[in-house]
C-alpha cells in the first residue's frame, strides 16, 4: 500500500487510481504496515489502527461491521473506510480521509480529554446570543473544525510525508474543489479560502475584499511579517517543540476567533443571508440569490439593511457538511468513542488523585490530622484552625465573659488565714516560745522555731452552685453575612467563657483536694426553619460540638422557626434547685411574635433568666423586653450581659 499511495502521487491519471481493487483489504494493509507511525501519529505508543472487521451476531445471524471503536486497554483502535469507498472515493483518498479523522478529531478525544471539554464549551449555544444562539453554535463548530482539520492534516504529513500529495489532490479535486466563494457569508469564505492555501499550496480562491484583507493581516501579524494562520495550525512551534493543542487553541479561540467574528457579525446584517417575513409567513431563498424584497447592497457596495428579516444560515452550513466535511462517523459511534475517553480519562484522573494522596499523607503529618479530625467530629482541619483564631481574637472577651459567668454563682469555696507557730521562720516571734527559744540557743540549736506564721484552712460554704446555660442562635436567611459573622463571634465568646470556667472550677477542686458542690451544663441550639441541638445540655463542651454550633452560626439559610426552639427550652423537663440562663441570640421577628411572647413569659414564670439579644434589628430587643439589648458589635457582648445581669439579679 506504502507503494501504491507513493505511485498514486506521482500519477494521478493513473486507472488504479479510479478502480482500486479490493481497497478495503489494502487499506488494512497498509495501516498494518505502518502501525507503528500510526501510533505516534495518535501521540499514544502501542497503538493498533486497522479497518473494522465484519462480525457475525450468533444470536441473529446478522453480519456487521465494527465500525469506528476504541480500546484504550489494549491499544486498538479500529475505522471504516467504506463510508468514503461507497462515496467514490478510491483507496489512496478514502486512507487519507480516514487518517484525518484519527488526526484532526478522534486523536484529540482520546488524548486531551480535558481540552474537548474545552472545545465542546466553545461550541455549545449561549444564552447570551439569544434567538441566534443555536446558529452561532454552529458556526463556531465550523470555525473550530476547519482550523483542527488542518492541524490534523498536518499531522499526518509530518508522520507520512507522501500523504501530503494524496491530500492536496483530494482538496483539490473532492472536499473544496471550487475557486470562487464571493456568494457564500464572509464567515465561510475566511474559513474556506484558509483551507485551500494550507491544503493547496498556489491555489487562487475568490472571496470578498474584507475578507482578503482580514487573511492578509493575519498572514503578516500586526506587521511582524509572522503568519499566524500558519502558526496555529502547525505541528511543531519550532524545530525542537511541539505545539500544545491547548496553546493551538488558545490562538484560535483568542486571536483569530474574535475577528472572525466580526465577519459572522456582518453576514447577520447582510439581505442576502436572511428569511423575510412574507403574508404571515416566512419566505426563504435559494443558496446565495438575494430576493427582490431584500434588495442587495447601497452605491458603495454595502448590504442594505434588512426590515424585518433574520439571519439564516442553514443552507451553507449543510452545504459544509454534506459537500466540505461529510461525516463518516455516526452519532453512536462518536458517542461510543467520547465515552471511552471519558472513562480513561476518569479512571487516570482517580489514579492520579489517588498518588497524590498518597504521597500526602506520606509527607504531611497534618493530613493524617485532618483525617482523624474528620473522623471525631465530621469537620476538617482547616475549619478548627478558623475556629481557635476566632478564640485567640476574642482572648480577652472570653476572659471577661468567663468572670461574669463566674458571677452568677453564689461564692462556694471559702478560704480563712489563721496563725500557726513551730516555724523557724514567718510572720512574727511566737510569744509563748520564747523561753524555750533560748533554751534551744544555750544548747545548740541552731534553728529554734521560735516564729508563727499563717497558714490556709479550707471551709465549704453551704451555698448553691448548680447552673444551666443555654443557648439559642438564629440561623435564618435573614441572619446572612455580617450578621452570622457577629453572631458566630458571640457563640465563641459565649462558649469559651463557660468552658474556661468549669476548667477553673476543676483546677480549684485538684489543689485544694476537696470536692466543690459547683455543677453547670450548657446547651446550644440553632434553628432555620428546623432546631438543630449541637450540643444537648450536658456537662463539658467538646472539640465536635463547638465546630458543629461554629458550622451552623456562620452558614446561615431558610426559614425562622424561633417558636418552635422557645416550645422546645419550655419542653425541658423541670430541676428544683438549678439557676436556669438562656440567651437568646436573633436578628429579627419572631414567627409568630405573640406565640413566641407567651413562651418567653412562661419560662421566665418558671423560674428561668431570659435575654435577649438582638444584632442588627431592634425586633428581638422589643420581644425579649425589658432583659434585652442590641449588639451588633461583639466586643460589647460582655458589658452588655453585664447590665442585664444586674437587672435581673
Amino acid at each position: 500500500m506504502s507503494e501504491h499511495i507513493h505511485h498514486m502521487a506521482q500519477n494521478p491519471d493513473s486507472q488504479e487510481a479510479t478502480e482500486p481493487v479490493n481497497s478495503t483489504a489494502r487499506i488494512d494493509e497498509f495501516l498494518r504496515s505502518e502501525a507503528q507511525v500510526l501510533g505516534k501519529l495518535m501521540g499514544i505508543p502501542g497503538m493498533n489502527i486497522r479497518v473494522g472487521r465484519d462480525i457475525t451476531d450468533p444470536r441473529t445471524g446478522e453480519t456487521k461491521n465494527e465500525g469506528w471503536t476504541t480500546n484504550l486497554e489494549t491499544g486498538e483502535v479500529t475505522i471504516d473506510p467504506s463510508f468514503f469507498l461507497e462515496q467514490g472515493y478510491d483507496a489512496d483518498s478514502a486512507t487519507y480521509a480516514c487518517l484525518h479523522e484519527v488526526s484532526a478529531h478522534l486523536r484529540e478525544v482520546l488524548t486531551e480529554p480535558r481540552l474537548t471539554q474545552e472545545i465542546l464549551r466553545f461550541t455549545k449555544p449561549r444564552a447570551s446570543e439569544g434567538v441566534q444562539a443555536a446558529q452561532r453554535a454552529e458556526a463556531r463548530f465550523i470555525f473550530h473544525n476547519v482550523l483542527s482539520d488542518i492541524a490534523g492534516n498536518n499531522r499526518t504529513h509530518a508522520m507520512l510525508p507522501r500523504m501530503q500529495q494524496v491530500g492536496e489532490r483530494l482538496y483539490h479535486e473532492r472536499q473544496f474543489k471550487e475557486d470562487d466563494y464571493t456568494n457564500i457569508p464572509r464567515h465561510l469564505q475566511f474559513l474556506y479560502k484558509m483551507i485551500r492555501q494550507e491544503m493547496i499550496p498556489g491555489s487562487d480562491t475568490a472571496v470578498s475584499p474584507e475578507v482578503d484583507q482580514m487573511l492578509t493581516e493575519f498572514r503578516d501579524y500586526l506587521g511582524t511579517g509572522r503568519d499566524l494562520l500558519k502558526y496555529s495550525v502547525q505541528v511543531a512551534k519550532s524545530p525542537t517543540e511541539i505545539m500544545p493543542g491547548q496553546e493551538k487553541f488558545a490562538v484560535w479561540t483568542q486571536n483569530i476567533y474574535p475577528r472572525w467574528l466580526e465577519l459572522l457579525e456582518l453576514d447577520e446584517q447582510d439581505p442576502r443571508f436572511q428569511k423575510q417575513q412574507q403574508n404571515g409567513q416566512q419566505g426563504s431563498k435559494q443558496q446565495g440569490q438575494p430576493s427582490q424584497e431584500q434588495g442587495q447592497s447601497d452605491q458603495q457596495g454595502q448590504p442594505t439593511s434588512p426590515t424585518n428579516g433574520t439571519p439564516d444560515f442553514s443552507d451553507h452550513y449543510q452545504d459544509y457538511r454534506e459537500e466540505h466535511h461529510p461525516e463518516p462517523m455516526t452519532k453512536e459511534e462518536h458517542e461510543a468513542i467520547e465515552q471511552a475517553a471519558k472513562e480513561a480519562a476518569s479512571e487516570a484522573r482517580r489514579k492520579e488523585r489517588q498518588e497524590r494522596q498518597r504521597k500526602k499523607q506520606e509527607a504531611n503529618p497534618a493530613y493524617h490530622r485532618d483525617v482523624q479530625l474528620r473522623q471525631e467530629t465530621g469537620h476538617g482541619l482547616a475549619e478548627l484552625q478558623r475556629y481557635n483564631a476566632e478564640v485567640e481574637r476574642w482572648h480577652d472577651a472570653i476572659d471577661e465573659m468567663c468572670d461574669l459567668f463566674r458571677s452568677l454563682l453564689s461564692e462556694h469555696i471559702g478560704v480563712r488565714r489563721r496563725l500557726r507557730g513551730g516555724h523557724t521562720e514567718g510572720a512574727i516571734l511566737t510569744p509563748e516560745r520564747l523561753a524555750q527559744t533560748i533554751v534551744d540557743i544555750r544548747t545548740g540549736v541552731s534553728e529554734p522555731k521560735a516564729f508563727s506564721d499563717y497558714e490556709k484552712r479550707i471551709s465549704q460554704r453551704e451555698l448553691s452552685g448548680k447552673s444551666d446555660y443555654v443557648f439559642v442562635f438564629d440561623c435564618s436567611g435573614s441572619m446572612a453575612g455580617e450578621k452570622a459573622k457577629a453572631a458566630a463571634s458571640t457563640a465563641v465568646i459565649s462558649m469559651e467563657g463557660l468552658a474556661r470556667m468549669q476548667r477553673d472550677i476543676e483546677e480549684v477542686q485538684e489543689s485544694l483536694g476537696i470536692e466543690v458542690d459547683v455543677d453547670i451544663r450548657t446547651a446550644i441550639y440553632t434553628f432555620n426553619k428546623d432546631v438543630n441541638n449541637p450540643k444537648p445540655l450536658s456537662h463539658g463542651l467538646d472539640t465536635k460540638q463547638r465546630l458543629d454550633t461554629y458550622a451552623d452560626v456562620l452558614s446561615p439559610g431558610g426559614g425562622n422557626a424561633d417558636s418552635h426552639a422557645l416550645q422546645i427550652i419550655c419542653d425541658l423537663p423541670p430541676e428544683p434547685g438549678r439557676n436556669r440562663t438562656l440567651i437568646f441570640v436573633a436578628d429579627g421577628e419572631a414567627d409568630n411574635p405573640e406565640l413566641a411572647r407567651v413562651k418567653i413569659d412562661q419560662l421566665r414564670h418558671a423560674g428561668w433568666n431570659v435575654y435577649g439579644i438582638s444584632i442588627g434589628s431592634e425586633a428581638a430587643v422589643q420581644l425579649f423586653a425589658p432583659h434585652s439589648r442590641r449588639v451588633d458589635d461583639p466586643a460589647l457582648l460582655v458589658e452588655v450581659m453585664k447590665q442585664l445581669i444586674e437587672e435581673t439579679l
